[in-house]
């Protein structure tokens, strides 16, 4: 009988050793059934091992992961493995994740995509898979990207050998859903950024849910949207709520995740309905209490400030579309890197009764609040 395999990666620092984050808490209620249900939680990235060596060491990891996600390859390598171990034909995928953590995950859906999921016997070959994955297409800068017959040479070897580990050692293993909390990708230093390929267009997964801080505005947290694949059959749907980075996602003292437990309210009643199995005792003692419930009007933190202001000074790539070309610039955000709102955006509805009481901090809001869709 086909059972769920849910993997959950957690954001930058987190873990269960700290203030629970939302992928945390799901990795909680996901109910444990043998058989029927195999759960994974994999702590977040700059989470230190116990290798380390002094304090001074696993500080300075922690700081890697929080500003540049140091260690994401890793955590990519070891859920790839957990789904190799466990995934069975016919299974249904469930993957979660929390700011880099939904990065990971993401590059998942990628490598499952262009590669399969190795045949268990031929799991030793899973980093080999993954750092091929991050080559799929040549480096920016390179002679191979410069040159349009060199790129085309580049990209032909290197998606037949794709095609060739796919259909000679892998299974085909389809994403039955995708829930993420706001995702960033800042892997790499800000003037060399290192980014896996088909990470926003994912037509290997068949539901995606994606929520978006709508007061965020950090400059290395910009937010990662999702491209839909035209004519893909996909059930896509990215939904903003107040609040910044880990208002959405979570990671503050539970008296203060009002905010975070309303999406995560929303996350599971969505997967739940697309077939996963919760814990009602778990779902109970993480939603409900005892400091916080779910609440449109919880707290709001301020993430900029401290270390966070050096990056705004610091310029950095931005990416725009002109007239359906990709344009690059470097700019300094300066603390105003608000993120915008487009046209027909779908918006949970308890952002309205924030906006009421003119708790949204978001600038571009009052211009874009008439141009959204409201959703439950």
């Amino acid at each position: 009988m086909p059972k769920n395999v849910v993997i959950c990666c957690d954001g930058t620092n987190s873990s269960f050793q700290r203030d629970l984050t939302n992928v945390a808490r799901m990795s909680c209620i996901a109910s444990r059934v043998p058989g029927a249900q195999h759960v994974y939680y994999d702590v977040g990235v700059g989470v230190e091992e116990p290798g380390f060596v002094t304090k001074l060491g696993a500080t300075l990891y922690r700081w890697a992961g929080l500003a540049f996600g140091a260690g994401l390859v890793k955590n990519v390598v070891q859920a790839y493995r957990e789904i190799v171990s466990n995934y069975e034909p016919g299974d249904r995928l469930f993957l979660f994740g929390f700011s880099r953590g939904a990065y990971t995950v993401r590059v998942l859906a990628g490598v499952l995509e262009n590669y399969g999921l190795l045949k268990r016997e031929n799991q030793s070959e899973v980093e080999d898979v993954i750092r091929k994955f991050s080559a799929l297409f040549p480096k920016k800068g390179s002679a191979d990207a410069e040159d349009p017959a060199r790129r085309e040479a580049y990209c032909n070897r290197t998606f037949a050998e794709a095609r060739q580990i796919r259909e000679s050692r892998s299974v085909e293993c389809l994403v039955h859903f995708m829930g993420i909390w706001d995702t960033v990708s800042s892997l790499g230093w800000a003037y060399d950024p290192k980014t896996f390929p088909n990470t926003a267009a994912m037509r290997h997964v068949r539901v995606i849910r994606h929520a978006l801080a709508l007061d965020e505005r950090r400059a290395k947290f910009r937010s990662n949207r999702i491209e839909p694949v035209p004519g893909a059959q996909q059930d896509i749907q990215e939904v903003w709520f107040g609040g910044d980075h880990s208002d959405v996602g979570g990671g503050y003292p539970d008296d203060q995740s009002g905010l975070a437990k309303k999406c995560l309210e929303w996350m599971l009643r969505e997967a739940c309905q697309h077939d996963l199995r919760k814990d009602p005792a778990k779902e109970k003692e993480l939603l409900e209490g005892p400091k916080s419930r779910p609440d449109a009007m919880g707290p709001q933190h301020e993430s900029l400030e401290k270390f966070w202001w050096v990056l705004e000074y610091i310029r950095l790539p931005y990416r725009r579309q002109v007239d359906s070309v990709w344009k690059e610039e470097m700019i300094r955000y300066c603390g105003k890197g608000w993120r915008r709102i487009r046209d027909g955006d779908l918006v949970h509805r308890s952002v309205q009764e924030r906006a009421k009481q003119h708790l949204v901090k978001n600038s571009h809001w009052s211009a874009a609040e008439a141009k959204v869709q409201w959703v439950d």
